[in-house]
Order: structure tokens, then C-alpha cells, then sequence
């Protein structure tokens, strides 16, 4: 179960990113599939983003890396 500040880190990191309200629940399946496809975070062993991986992928998103 994700925990309450992950969500928070995850909301907060869309906000910077610049993703609009609409974009952000794509957004969190995005992060999903990066780390189902094996693209994993650095912040523990379970492979999560940091918080600025998660601005660094809001970023990407909204490019349209995805």
C-alpha cells in the first residue's frame, strides 16, 4: 500500500512539474509503467523515486516522454 507521503511527493512533484489537475492521475500510471518496464528510482531499495526523480519525471510527462 503507497503510503500518504508518497502520494503527497507524487502531487507535489506534478505541481512543479507544471502538469495540469487532469494530467496528474496519467501521470501516476506513468511512474507505474517505468518501474514495471524496469526504470526504477534511486531513493531505497524498492526502486521509488526521490522526490526530485519525480519533478525530473513530471518534466519528461509533460514533454511527452511517455
Amino acid at each position: 500500500m503507497v503510503r500518504k507521503k508518497e502520494l503527497k511527493d507524487v502531487e507535489q512533484a506534478a505541481i512543479e512539474g507544471g502538469l495540469a489537475p487532469s494530467q496528474r492521475h496519467e501521470f501516476s500510471r506513468y511512474l507505474h509503467r517505468c518501474k514495471q518496464s524496469g526504470e526504477h528510482g534511486s531513493k531505497n531499495d524498492r526502486g521509488d523515486f526521490t522526490y526530485q526523480e519525480l519533478v525530473e519525471k513530471a518534466r519528461e510527462f509533460k514533454e511527452g516522454f511517455h
